[in-house]
């Protein structure tokens, strides 16, 4: 296995509380990922994974995140190119 680095990125609704979510994160198995929220409104997953590939590696994040957040994934990133972008949910 290998490590393999991706981004997520999610728009939060006004009643999304990180601090209560975070140990949630982390026990789904998103504790190989720095959670940061620098611009408002917004939360990014700086994933460092390991897996056989890189899908496989972003399907396993996908099915932690999942978990806590449900369906609000608006974009993956890695190697600087957006690989899914969910344009409908950014308003």
């Amino acid at each position: 296995m290998q490590e393999h680095n991706f981004i997520f990125k999610f728009k939060l609704n006004d009643a999304y509380d990180l601090e209560t979510h975070l140990d949630a994160l982390c026990e789904a198995g998103c504790d190989d990922s720095l959670v940061g929220c620098g611009q408002e409104g917004w939360l990014a997953m700086d994933f460092t994974r390991e897996a056989d590939n890189m899908k496989a590696a972003i399907e396993s994040a996908i099915e932690d995140v999942r978990k806590v957040m449900g369906n609000t994934l608006i974009e993956i990133e890695y190697n600087n190119n957006k690989v899914y972008n969910d344009e409908r949910r950014r308003n």
